[in-house]
């Protein structure tokens, strides 16, 4: 019974540690390529909200060496994905094609649009990576 009750008390702090770090969700993973100047793209994203995911926008900048601008963009996955479910999204090509110098890929900001129609924009320290 002592077990029990300190798994539950152990999960529970860490389900709202979770909530308090990443209110809206975290991306697990995510990854990009560039082979043949075509951009491939993936990740994984964990809800961390109650309310169920219906589209979720990812914007990106691609960059090279020097930090001059090469491409920018967004990729939509579409759900549902209900709180605390994890899934994985992946283009391997894409109608994005950048220069032969494009070295790096940042998420610029997601848009969360939800079951219900309402939309919450993720920026800054809202977007979390595992």
């Amino acid at each position: 019974d002592l077990t029990s009750t300190l798994s539950f008390h152990y999960f529970s702090e860490y389900i709202s540690y979770l909530k308090k770090r990443a209110p809206y969700g975290f991306f697990n993973s995510w990854s990009w390529d560039s082979e043949y100047s075509c951009i491939s793209f993936s990740f994984n994203y964990m809800n961390t909200s109650s309310n169920t995911i219906k589209y979720i926008d990812v914007y990106f900048r691609v960059t090279n060496g020097v930090g001059d601008v090469r491409k920018t963009g967004h990729f939509q996955g579409t759900g549902p994905l209900e709180e605390f479910e994890s899934a994985t999204w992946e283009w391997d090509t894409s109608s994005y094609y950048v220069a032969g110098d494009a070295s790096n890929m940042s998420i610029t900001k997601v848009i969360l649009t939800f079951m219900n129609g309402t939309k919450k924009v993720l920026t800054g320290k809202l977007l979390v990576f595992d």
